[in-house]
Formats: C-alpha cells, sequence, structure tokens
C-alpha cells in the first residue's frame, strides 16, 4: 500500500465462536505534498447479515429449481415475445425443447399451430390465467392429450412473462372415455328396451376409440351350431347366419379367447384347417368371446379389409371391457327379463362401476352404488337420510344445491365440473361430477357419476404454492436492495463533501486530479446507488404521481444548461431544435425530467464525435395529437438483436466486466416503468455505428 498508493477494498471473514462474520475494508492511503504515502486510512463495514442473506438466497433458489425438476408437471417459461426460455426436465423428456427454445410460435410451428399458440400464450397474458385441454405430438410422435395452465407472470419495470404448467393426461383422458362408454352402454342397457338398439350403441360409443367400420355381435346357437349376427355393419359382406364349424367366429368361442389375427396367421389356420374361408377375407380381424359364467355364448367382432395395423392389443382389450358389459347386460337381460328394465338393470351394472354412481329425488338421495359409499364414508342407509347437498363442502353448497334442482327440473345447465365435499371423516375430497336428469320411480330425478379427483387437485396446489413462494423470494431480494443500497449511500455525503472541499482548497494538480477522481467516482456510485432505490421504490409502488401543467420548453432548456459543459468537455455539440417557446403538458412533471435526463446523459456518454440533439414537437395520428421529444445522437449506436433488452433490469448492450461503457443497466428500466405510470410510451430507433434516437410521446 504504501508503495503503490492505490485504495483497496476488500471483503474480510473473521471466525467467531458464535458464527463467522463478514467485513468490507476500505483502505485508502493518504500522500504527502511529496506524492509519498504517509498514512493509511483503514474503515470497515459489517456486512455479516448480507452475506447470510445472499447464501439463503442461494439456497432457495437452488431448493426450487430441484423442486421443479422433480415434480412430475411439465413447466415451460416464455419470455414477452412468447419465446421459451426455460423448461424442466420432464417437459425435456417429453417435447423437444431444444428445437423451440428461444424461438416464437411463428418460428417454430406451421402457420395453423402457430396461430392457435400465439393466441392462447396472448390470451393468458391479457386475462392472467386460462386452462384448457388438447393434443400434441411428443418427441416420439406419438400423439398425447395434455391439460395446460398457462399463467401471466409479472414483474416490477418489465413486460411480463409467461408461465405454463402441463399434465399428460393422456391416460386419464383414455380412462375417463372408457368410463364415458361405460356409462353410455351401462345407461343403454338399462334403459333401451331392444337387444338390436343396445348393439348399435355399444357400435358407437366403442367407434370412439376402436374403428368399427366392420362390426358385428354374433350369438351362437348351440342346438344348431349356427351364428346369428346382431345389427351388423360390414363394407363388404352381408351374412345374417353362418355355420360356427371352422369359422373365425367359431374359433373364437370355441377357444374361449380373444383372437387377433391377421393374413399370415389366417394362411396359416386355413392351411392347418382349422378354418375356411367365409365372406370376403380382411386384412386384420379382431373377435372377443361373450361370456355368461364363463361359459362363450357369442363374440363381438371388428375387421378392415385395408390396413392390417389398424388393430392391436390396446384395441383388444377395449372390446374384452365391452364383451365384459356386453355379456354382463345378456346375462343380467336373460335373468331379469319379465322385469321392468329400468331400475334392476341398472343397480347390477353400478354395483361393479368403480366410481360412484347416486341418484337424488326432491332433496334427499334415494341410490347410491358401493363406490359412492367408499368416497362419501357413509353408508347408503346414513345417504338416503341426507338431503344430497349436505356432503358438500360449505363453499359449493349453494351452487350444488340450484344445480341439483335445476338438473330435476331439465333445464339448461353445466353436465360436469368439479367441486369438493366432505366425507364423514372430515376428510376433504375434491371430486369430478357428471350428471343428467332422468325418471325414478316415475318421478324426476338426478342421476349422477362421480370421481375422486384429490390427488390430481393436491398435485395443482402443490404448483401454485411452489409459484407463490418463487415470488416471495422475488421480494425479499428487493427489500435487500433497497435496505443495502440506503446503508451504502449514506456514508458517501461526508466523502463526496471532504473531496469537493479537497478539490477546491488543492493547489497541485495531481492531487487535484485525484480528489476530482474521488468526487467523480463517489457521484458515480450515489447516482446508482439512487437508481435502485428508484426502482425499489417502483416495484412496491411507493412513488406518487402528482400531475401538473408545465411548459416542456423549459424542461428541455434546464437539461440544456444542465448538460452543456459536459457535452463541450468531449468536444461533442448539445443542440435543441424546437419551434414554439410554449409547449404545455399535463403529466408528472418529475417524471418527464428524469426521462430526458437520462436520454441526454446516455448520448452524450456513447458519443464521442458529432453531435446530440432534442428535439420536440407536435405529432397526430387518429385524430389524437401526440407530444413527441427525440434526443438524436450520433454515437456508437445500438445493434438490433440487443434494442429490446436495454429496456430491462441491469442490462446493457456491452455486458461484462470488460465492457467500454460503465453503468449498472438501470436508467432505461427505470425510464420504461416511469413511462408505463404516466401513460406514456418509450422507444428506440438506432443503428449500429451511425448513432440512435430515443423517443418519449405523450398523449396530449
Amino acid at each position: 500500500m504504501f508503495e503503490t498508493g492505490i485504495e483497496k477494498v476488500i471483503e474480510v471473514k473473521v471466525p467467531n465462536p458464535l458464527g463467522d462474520r463478514y467485513y468490507i475494508t476500505t483502505i485508502t492511503p493518504i500522500k504527502n505534498n511529496e506524492n509519498r504515502v504517509t498514512l493509511v486510512i483503514c474503515s470497515s463495514k459489517d456486512i455479516t447479515e448480507r452475506k447470510r442473506m445472499e447464501e439463503a438466497l442461494s439456497e432457495s433458489e437452488a431448493q426450487i429449481k430441484a423442486f421443479m425438476n422433480y415434480v412430475p408437471a411439465l413447466i415451460m417459461i416464455k419470455d414477452k415475445d412468447f419465446r421459451p426460455i426455460f423448461s424442466n426436465e420432464a417437459l425435456k423428456k417429453t417435447f423437444p425443447f431444444e428445437k423451440w427454445e428461444n424461438k416464437t410460435p411463428y418460428e417454430t410451428y406451421e402457420s395453423d399451430l402457430a396461430d392457435y399458440v400465439y393466441k392462447t400464450d396472448k390470451e393468458a397474458i391479457e386475462e392472467g390465467s386460462i386452462q384448457y385441454e388438447d393434443t400434441w405430438e411428443d418427441r416420439f410422435g406419438r400423439v398425447r392429450n395434455f391439460w395446460t395452465q398457462k399463467f401471466r407472470i409479472d414483474f416490477p419495470n418489465k413486460e411480463p412473462m409467461l408461465g405454463a404448467i402441463i399434465m399428460d393426461i393422456t391416460e386419464r383422458k383414455r380412462n375417463e372415455e372408457i368410463l364415458n362408454i361405460q356409462y353410455n352402454i351401462a345407461y343403454a342397457m338399462a334403459t333401451v328396451k331392444s337387444f338390436e338398439e343396445v348393439i348399435d350403441v355399444v357400435r358407437i360409443e366403442l367407434g370412439r376409440l376402436v374403428d368399427t367400420k366392420n362390426f358385428y355381435v354374433a350369438l351362437y346357437d348351440e342346438k344348431t351350431g349356427m351364428l346369428h349376427a346382431v345389427n351388423e355393419r360390414d363394407e363388404k359382406d352381408n351374412l345374417p347366419s353362418w355355420p360356427a364349424e371352422k369359422s373365425l367366429t367359431g374359433y373364437v368361442i370355441k377357444h374361449n379367447k380373444t383372437m387377433l389375427i391377421d393374413n399370415e396367421e389366417f394362411n396359416r389356420l386355413i392351411n392347418s384347417g382349422e378354418v375356411d374361408v367365409i365372406g370376403e377375407p380382411s386384412e386384420i380381424w379382431l373377435g372377443v368371446p361373450i361370456r355368461i359364467n364363463e361359459k362363450p355364448i357369442g363374440a363381438i367382432c371388428v375387421q378392415s379389409y385395408e390396413r392390417e395395423d389398424l388393430y392391436d392389443e390396446t384395441g383388444a382389450a377395449v372390446l374384452e371391457m365391452i364383451a365384459n358389459q356386453l355379456s354382463a347386460y345378456i346375462e343380467r337381460k336373460t335373468a331379469i327379463d319379465k322385469l321392468s328394465e329400468s331400475e334392476d338393470k341398472f343397480r347390477s351394472f353400478a354395483e361393479l362401476a368403480p366410481f360412484a354412481i347416486m341418484i337424488y329425488q326432491g332433496d334427499y338421495w334415494v341410490y347410491t352404488n358401493p363406490a359412492g359409499e367408499s368416497i362419501t364414508g357413509y353408508t347408503a342407509e346414513e345417504l338416503y337420510k341426507q338431503r344430497y347437498w349436505e356432503v358438500v363442502g360449505s363453499k359449493f353448497t349453494e351452487m350444488i344445491k340450484l344445480r341439483g334442482k335445476q338438473r330435476q327440473a331439465k333445464e339448461l345447465m353445466e353436465s360436469s365440473y368439479e367441486f369438493s365435499i366432505v366425507a364423514k371423516d372430515g376428510t376433504e375430497k375434491w371430486v369430478y361430477l357428471t350428471g343428467r336428469p332422468i325418471t325414478y320411480l316415475g318421478k324426476p330425478a338426478g342421476f349422477i357419476s362421480v370421481v375422486d379427483i384429490t390427488e390430481r387437485k393436491m398435485m395443482e396446489r402443490e404448483l401454485i404454492e411452489a409459484k407463490q413462494k418463487a415470488e416471495e423470494m422475488n421480494r425479499i431480494k428487493s427489500y435487500f436492495f433497497a435496505n443495502m443500497s440506503h446503508e451504502l449511500r449514506t456514508p458517501f455525503m461526508p466523502i463526496m463533501g471532504y473531496a469537493e472541499l479537497l478539490a477546491s482548497t488543492l493547489s497541485d494538480p495531481d492531487e487535484k486530479e485525484m480528489a476530482e477522481a474521488i468526487l467523480f467516482s463517489s457521484r458515480r456510485l450515489t447516482e446508482t446507488l439512487k437508481n435502485v432505490l428508484d426502482l425499489t421504490r417502483l416495484e412496491f409502488d411507493k412513488i406518487e404521481i402528482v400531475k401538473t401543467n408545465f411548459n416542456l420548453i423549459l424542461i428541455i432548456n434546464e437539461i440544456y444548461y444542465l448538460f452543456k459543459e459536459t457535452a463541450k468537455k468531449k468536444g461533442i455539440e448539445l443542440k435543441t431544435n424546437y419551434t414554439t417557446d410554449i409547449l404545455m403538458c399535463y403529466t408528472e412533471e418529475q417524471f418527464i425530467r428524469e426521462i430526458l435526463t437520462n436520454f441526454v446523459s446516455n448520448a452524450i456518454k456513447f458519443t464521442s464525435e458529432g453531435f446530440v440533439e432534442i428535439k420536440a414537437e407536435i405529432i397526430t395520428e387518429n385524430n389524437t395529437e401526440f407530444i413527441v421529444i427525440c434526443v438524436k445522437d450520433t454515437g456508437i449506436g445500438i445493434p438490433q438483436k440487443k434494442q429490446a433488452v436495454i429496456w430491462d433490469e441491469f442490462r446493457q448492450v456491452s455486458e461484462g466486466t470488460t465492457r467500454n461503457f460503465q453503468g449498472s443497466g438501470l436508467g432505461l428500466a427505470i425510464v420504461k416503468r416511469y413511462s408505463e405510470m404516466i401513460d406514456a410510451e418509450v422507444y428506440v430507433e438506432s443503428e449500429e455505428e451511425k448513432g440512435s434516437e430515443f423517443y418519449l410521446k405523450i398523449k396530449l
């Protein structure tokens, strides 16, 4: 220090039994008239709390990142232009994020799909949050179903960003589809009298998951050995009856198991003499036995004359499910053929359903299946003594009560929705209800199916809590910046005062230059701290807007004289350009002064030769008048790709410790926020190496 004469600032860790302490120590040499260091002044500041807060923030950020990478949901964040900038690992494993990253929808997808993605992104920003379900191809080309919630992420002084939480609901949708098919078939089985009509419902419902263009149900007459088609639909064959022996349908019944037969297998069976060609051969054939008490009584079959890959094991499983339902229906119909068809048939199916099936009439429950008892925790007898809305959570009681009455009255209303119930043990459960009006024992009633979705709702709640935690961490960061900026700024007042006093009293040029350097650096840091404080006040809306009428030309002249000498020292010309001496404006005067001061300061800073011009004029757009102030310079200019980021906090055209021009990167971020608060507009037009034009546009 005595040799170099250079001031040093070091961070020191001091061991302490109660916990290590951290200090910032400034070592300042004092020189005599011979420019020799004769005295060293040391000052230290305890920064332990700041260091601990930094460590806590770092640890919290790591925890949030780890959480986002381990949750099963797919998470993505987009910037203000809807370019994906972040995704968790789950999303990267599902979608080709590397092809989407930092690209707008129109740079990634075909026109129609890009329009759809852009529309939902924009709607989420405008509405705050949206939810929807749709289908996408994953990175392996498989079409999957997804539930998506998009939501706006607000940042002070910045354009909002877009967050997305995506859940793969393919299995859920398929299960829901299967449940709906089961329900619709069961409903038909319980209410439709004609067996042929039931089979037609089966064909239509099954067609939602499996191609049923060529479909038939065949019943086997054991006495005659014949098969009889029920409601056959086929593009080429029309066989009401045929012998079971050596037919594919008879082969399924004989072996009492599901058969998926392609051309190769069909030819093998023919060559072995097990089957013959009956009707038009198909490319692929799928048959499932219909059983009563494990004995096959027929088969349900589909086939394709064109595609050998149309059916697979998944389709066979669906067909088996329908066959089991059909088997149960035929068995019940046979057993209760002399009964009045509706209620007893329905009860037989509902007892086996994995979801709650319940009926209410008037105000009270009149039927529940075992799944209904399981979900609510009440026995059927206990439920029958309750009004249908009494099991519902208090938040939804009135809604369920009203909709229940509307359903019985057959009024137009939503048929499916979510709400919470309170089980007998006090547990809150979330359920998904689908309902319709029916006639039960000759009177209006409500029929509902209820699925327990508690686990899904818990996952949604966990994701929301994670988002709230991240927002809280951001607020803590802002409080930290505000406190530290205030604490650092206070000691600089006496430093600046002493430096200014030294500069005015010292006669030695070198000493005077050093004093002025101290003063310049102190002012620069003070300005940075002021910007941090201003930014913090803006984040917490602590700046009050006071609009007044004032002459804008006076502010322009004030700024001109403020920077005239600075520009002159750099060898550049500072000039003004306006056609009137009076240009009245009604807005927050101090905001206008701060914005223009920042524009002019930056223009001089980044211009080494030429001029800086402050121009004011009135323009008319769409029958509306605006005051437009332009600060034009002949400086270094701004590359096109950097013109968007300069309005962000802590961002500059040249970034890093080796950048040519110093600064905190906060000035234009504050300018942007000021303009938004007074409904003004700021923007830039610039060409690299030719200069920049910064505009402030104020509505009159």
